[in-house]
């Protein structure tokens, strides 16, 4: 009994181990397998989409990136000088600087800084930006009397006078177009008819659709709009014809740290056509600077710098102190 009872297992046993084992489906797996696969694919494609949209579609295109700059010289600058304006005049800079009873006219040795002529406005008048008209004449803007001066650009004789609605703050010319622009603190740029010094047409400057304000001193270089935006370091690239903000340069550091809180806010870009030489300086600053700017991006969006003028408070303190029409669509 014994015997059959262990010849019985061990057929038992060998029936079990002829039976099938069950495993999963190799389907199964398979499926798994792709359906991960698939949302990798997905998951990738879509990290790229997003990188896409923030970043654009290429590097090539740069439009609201924020640039450095290298300071190329430096030349001796007035430390009285309140400076509203600046332009490059035949191998010379000329200056306008600003505050009642020492607003002037300067022409200025682009080497060395000496000042060789200069002329003073009347006492009642607040010296703001400078330019050309379509005669080769200065054009001084004021910014609160409603009215500008035309001074002869060798001798600086008033030759007459223009008016002009609301404030003056930057003025720049665009002579292959024979237009000048004007702005007045806000977003919005004035152009005008450079003979005639009437208003053709208003342009709002933007940024990914967001207004740029306190749009102060003013120059035409090379194809674009370039202003210098108030209590910053930023100056904004525009195109004149759209208003829209190509790139930005970022200008701080470019004051030596000595000089903190003896002077004023960065107010003044010249340009030299000829050589493609750009100067930059600023109220009370102890140099004009000759820089270069780089390609190298600092930013890819201003708005991450927290300027002041995305700034619902500080604009709001501009807007009372300054009389400013501050539109506050787009802020954060």
């Amino acid at each position: 009994q014994g015997a059959s009872s262990s010849e019985g297992l061990i057929m038992a046993a060998k029936k079990l181990a002829k039976r099938p084992v069950r495993r999963r489906p190799r389907r199964l797996m398979s499926e798994l397998r792709e359906h991960l696969s698939a949302f990798i694919i997905v998951l990738v494609l879509g990290i790229a989409g997003v990188l896409l949209l923030r970043y654009g579609a290429g590097r090539k295109k740069t439009r609201g990136h924020v640039h450095g700059y290298s300071v190329v010289a430096t030349i001796p600058h007035d430390r009285d000088a309140f400076t509203q304006g600046l332009l490059f005049w035949n191998d010379c800079i000329l200056e306008s600087t600003g505050n009642y009873g020492k607003s002037e006219l300067k022409k200025i040795n682009a080497t060395s800084g000496e000042t060789i002529l200069t002329t003073k406005l009347d006492n009642t008048d607040f010296g703001e930006g400078i330019s050309l008209d379509a005669n080769k004449d200065v054009l001084v803007l004021t910014w609160q009397s409603g009215k500008g001066y035309i001074f002869d650009v060798n001798t600086f004789q008033k030759k007459s006078e223009w008016a002009f609605e609301g404030d003056g703050w930057g003025i720049a010319s665009n002579s292959r177009r024979d237009e000048i622009y004007l702005s007045d603190g806000t977003s919005t740029i004035r152009v005008l008819d450079a003979k005639s010094l009437s208003e053709k047409r208003r342009v709002s400057v933007h940024d990914r659709g967001r207004h740029i304000y306190l749009l102060n001193e003013l120059e035409y270089v090379n194809g674009e709009l370039w202003a210098n935006v108030f209590d910053t370091y930023l100056i904004a690239r525009i195109d004149p014809s759209t208003g829209a903000v190509k790139s930005w340069i970022d200008c701080r550091g470019i004051l030596p740290r000595g000089y903190a809180g003896t002077v004023d806010v960065m107010n003044g870009i010249a340009y030299d056509e000829r050589t493609g030489n750009l100067f930059l300086t600023g109220k009370f600053w102890p140099y004009i600077y000759q820089i270069q700017v780089s390609n190298h991006v600092v930013a890819r969006d201003v708005a991450d710098q927290k300027p002041l003028f995305f700034d619902r408070y500080m604009l709001g303190r501009y807007q009372e102190g300054l009389q400013l029409k501050v539109d506050f669509t787009g802020l954060p």
